[in-house]
């Protein structure tokens, strides 16, 4: 069973906790509407079957969680929600994208929702939502899944992201045929300047979207202003979290070939890093798969989550 956004009401109807037991902190920060996805097994929503959150990575959204959602709740025998960050996808846009203000964010939503607790798996700047979720609030969270990502990222990837915005805040959005795919075609070809790699060209491009106001030209979905402004704060972790520890379990999943894993492992200053935050660390590296393992190697990424999970 898949469902956007329509099951607030059903869930509520589910749940025995109190409002705004989730959302008790950091209440001086403030959050955006988010939009989700909901996969549920055969069996339903059942109170007794802790949900796992999705969280994606930067330019991406809920869609591209679509095919995993959907096995991961049959596989695992728990609602799924895969969850649109601010200023992405189908969710409101705010200026500004700190890491706290993101795990608000879904804070406020599980609150909205009336979760209590959840498995938190995030990719990239999802992963670190999560760990940034999870050390602020980790009475919420379950257990905590990090796809390629860790607190400290490679140097250069701000100015790779930033050619990518430049390029994308250029493309003339009008629809000279009147086609969308036209227009995502000659985003990829402009891109293509930046990045040689034609899977990420199109990734990036499917953000382009029809605009509902004005049948000659489409928008992007994504805040680029904001998420060019915000670039600084993405792309570095938050010094603040500095002394803070999630005691959970905690999974960290990445790709041999991705270039947070240069030697095609965890390495030691990664390893060192995760645990002044992280008590309780697995690491798994996924073969023949580079940032995007979900995407590049789905059976073994899950195998992965479902391993983790069920071991808990």
């Amino acid at each position: 069973m898949f469902r956007i956004n329509a099951n607030l009401s059903m869930v509520k109807k589910l749940c025995s906790w109190p409002p705004s037991l989730l959302n008790k902190a950091s209440k001086s920060i403030s959050t955006v509407q988010l939009s989700h996805a909901e996969y549920l097994p055969k069996s339903g929503w059942e109170k007794d079957r802790v949900p796992l959150v999705i969280l994606h990575g930067l330019c991406g959204s809920k869609n591209n969680w679509h095919i995993i959602s959907k096995k991961l709740a049959q596989r695992l025998n728990r609602p799924v929600l895969a969850v649109d960050a601010r200023n992405h996808g189908d969710s409101d846009h705010a200026p500004s994208m700190q890491y706290r203000e993101m795990a608000q964010d879904v804070v406020a939503h599980l609150d909205e929702l009336c979760i209590p607790r959840a498995h938190i798996l995030g990719h990239s700047m999802g992963g670190r939502t999560v760990m940034a979720l999870a050390l602020l609030q980790p009475e919420l969270v379950e257990s905590l899944i990090v796809e390629d990502s860790t607190p400290n990222w490679p140097s250069g990837v701000g100015s790779i992201i930033r050619n990518y915005l430049e390029v994308m805040k250029a493309v003339d959005m009008s629809l000279l045929d009147g086609s969308v795919a036209s227009l995502r075609k000659r985003a990829i070809d402009q891109l293509e300047s930046v990045e040689k790699n034609m899977g990420i060209r199109a990734f990036l491009a499917q953000n382009i979207v029809a605009d509902k106001d004005n049948p000659s030209s489409a928008v992007w979905r994504l805040n680029l202003d904001a998420i060019y402004d915000s670039l600084d704060d993405i792309v570095s972790w938050d010094s603040s979290l500095a002394g803070l520890q999630y005691t959970g379990p905690s999974c960290f999943i990445g790709g041999a070939k991705s270039v947070h894993q240069p030697t095609g492992e965890f390495s030691q200053e990664q390893k060192d890093n995760v645990a002044l935050y992280f008590t309780s660390p697995q690491y798994h590296i996924i073969q023949d798969a580079g940032h995007w393992v979900h995407s590049e190697q789905p059976q073994r990424f899950m195998d992965c989550v479902q391993a983790f999970l069920n071991g808990l």
